[in-house]
């Protein structure tokens, strides 16, 4: 795999940095839960899974509107996945200065009270979850690509991609197609970030031949 642990662990900080640049960042966690059973999850609904995965431990980053973003590395497989956040309700921060709460307590105290607000909150109708994968062993061509993208929950909805992505190229992805108007902030401005996007799509590395037979070009993919 093209995607080295050095790299990837690098990319992580400059997501963070990023996500700290246009004022979008909630959390990071680095120690991840990655010892899990993906079938208990598949047995849940959208918000059940999102609490779920707070709950467990298991993602990289909560954004300030609550979303998460977790990156999943391994010699033959990759799994980046975005999960927004459900509800229709006001960030953690926003939470505190409504109701006058200091903001100095780093170990996050009022988290028990916001959880409560959390489910008074109107459900959002369609939140979005997009996640990336990319698994040297479950390849089938023309029906299971090795790199692909899934849009929204529960379906079977895999849109092949003839390259390979990594932790920066899908948080770009995520920011331009969920968040517009961040996005269209960072592009305004020359910054490392726009730099490193607007070649990225050239330097990412092809999947190999045995991986990408004429079924798989022959469909509408990503490139």
């Amino acid at each position: 795999m093209a995607l080295s642990r050095g790299k990837f662990e690098a990319e992580l900080n400059d997501i963070e940095k990023l996500l700290k640049k246009l004022d979008f960042f909630e959390e990071r966690n680095f120690y991840p839960n990655i010892d899990f059973d993906p079938s208990v999850y598949r047995l849940k609904n959208y918000t059940e899974n999102w609490k779920s995965l707070i709950a467990d431990n298991i993602y990289n980053f909560i954004l300030s509107d609550n979303s998460i973003l977790n990156f999943k590395y391994s010699e033959l497989a990759l799994c980046f996945t975005f999960f927004e956040c459900p509800f229709i309700c006001q960030t953690y921060k926003e939470y505190l200065i409504q109701n006058e709460l200091d903001q100095e307590f780093e170990d996050k105290i009022f988290h028990d009270y916001y959880e409560i607000y959390l489910h008074q909150c109107t459900v959002k109708e369609n939140p979005s979850m997009i996640r990336y994968d990319l698994d040297l062993n479950s390849y089938y061509p023309g029906l299971h690509p090795v790199s692909h993208m899934h849009i929204g929950h529960k379906n079977q909805v895999r849109l092949g991609i003839n390259k390979t992505l990594n932790p920066k190229s899908f948080t770009s992805f995520i920011l331009r197609q969920n968040y517009p108007a961040l996005w269209k902030s960072l592009i305004q401005e020359d910054n490392e970030w726009i730099e490193y996007f607007k070649k990225e799509k050239t330097v990412l590395p092809v999947v190999e031949g045995k991986h990408w037979s004429m079924l798989d070009y022959s469909e509408f993919h990503l490139t």
